[in-house]
């Protein structure tokens, strides 16, 4: 764990420290980018949204799965009627 700390130190220094502040409506990789002055700060940023991502899929879906129940439980039950019958 102390290496992986250290090498994570290490890239980060390489990474260029942020120098302007961008207005929070940018976009994330090109605030990134603009802060720093740096391509890696947009590839930061984009590894720390699919991080993001993946801390809250697992949440997302639970809510997700409860909604669908409580639809399935509340909607009529569906009855298929085809009518293939041409009015003229």
């Amino acid at each position: 764990m102390k290496r992986i700390n250290e090498v994570t130190q290490r890239q980060l220094a390489r990474l260029g420290r942020p120098y302007l502040i961008v207005p929070w409506t940018t976009p994330a990789p090109i605030s990134g980018l603009l802060t720093t002055g740096d391509w890696r700060g947009a590839v930061l940023m984009c590894i720390n949204i699919l991080i993001a991502m993946g801390i809250y899929y697992p949440f997302f879906r639970m809510w997700d799965k409860k909604l669908y129940q409580e639809e399935q439980q509340t909607a009529p039950p569906v009855t298929q009627t085809t009518d293939y019958s041409i009015n003229s």
